[in-house]
């Protein structure tokens, strides 16, 4: 397996760059959101809940995670609240 990554990489040096984004984004994104859903549940005010409710609920939230999963394999499943 090794060799056939490395033998793909040096050929099509594009798709080096492409796993590496995927695993940027997968790295920031996942800690990122799930820091943000913390910092909602810590704070008093019921305003940023609703927001975040909404935002959840919200069908261009939808696409882009279907698109994201789809297209560059990223498991977002562990930032959309379960949903």
């Amino acid at each position: 397996m090794e060799q056939l990554l490395i033998g793909l990489f040096s050929t099509y040096p594009y798709l080096m760059a492409l796993a590496s984004a995927v695993g940027t984004a997968r790295l920031i994104m996942v800690p990122l959101m799930q820091a943000i859903r913390l910092v909602v549940k810590a704070t008093p005010t019921k305003a940023d809940d609703v927001l975040l409710a909404k935002f959840d609920e919200s069908q261009l939230k939808k696409a882009v995670i279907f698109a994201v999963d789809y297209l560059a394999s990223l498991n977002l499943s562990n930032f959309t609240g379960g949903k």
